[in-house]
Parts: C-alpha cells; sequence; structure tokens
C-alpha cells in the first residue's frame, strides 16, 4: 500500500493535460491535510486504494464534470478505487464515520466527502 501525500492529492491528469495550474491554495491546505491524513488512515484498513481525484481547482472541478459546489474544490473530498476489497464493503464502513458527510460509488470508483 502506497500512502498518498499533498502532491498525489492535489495532482490531476485534466490539468496537465489542459496545461492548468491546479495547485493547493494556502486556504485549503489544513483541509487536505486531514483530509490525506483519513484517506491513508482508510488504506490501512483496506489494503490499498488507487487515487483517482483529490483537490480540483475550479476550472479542472468544470473540465470533468463536477457538480458546482464540489467538495474536491474545498480539499474535502477523495475518489478511488479499492484494491483489495470489494468496493461496497468499503462504502458501508465510510457511511458510518462521524467525518463523512457524503459517500457514494460509480463505475467502480468510490465518493467520499469529508466534514
Amino acid at each position: 500500500m502506497l500512502k498518498i501525500d499533498l502532491k498525489d492529492y492535489v495532482y490531476s491528469d485534466c490539468a496537465v493535460s489542459h496545461n492548468l495550474d491546479n495547485s493547493l491554495p494556502e486556504c485549503y491546505r489544513e483541509n487536505a491535510e486531514r483530509t490525506i491524513e483519513r484517506f491513508n488512515a482508510l488504506q490501512t484498513l483496506f489494503g490499498g486504494f488507487r487515487l483517482t481525484s483529490g483537490y480540483r481547482c475550479p476550472i479542472v472541478n468544470d473540465l470533468v464534470g463536477g457538480v458546482i459546489h464540489s467538495k474536491h474544490m474545498e480539499a474535502l473530498a477523495v475518489d478511488f478505487v479499492p484494491l483489495e476489497t470489494p468496493p461496497q464493503l468499503v462504502l458501508s464502513f465510510v457511511k458510518l464515520l462521524p467525518c463523512v458527510t457524503y459517500a457514494y460509488t460509480s463505475n467502480g470508483y468510490i465518493h467520499v466527502s469529508f466534514s
């Protein structure tokens, strides 16, 4: 299992392919650090995840079809694919956590928004 860091969390294939700056604003740094810590803790429990989306600047969020008030733009959300555990099992557990405000699975990935 590979724990993610801030560089991983803000990386975006979409931003790279469109030559966009997806840098994290300083005002969201604490959110990002807390989200990364939570994500890594979940990975430890469930055997690893592949992060598919972390922080998104508003332009990237629009390009990927994100919702207008996406928590990705506040560094309070992750999308990921579980590597060793069925998505529904991970989702069932995640939904019980008090720090989770919204979670769902779609097309094999899981989205989690944190408070």
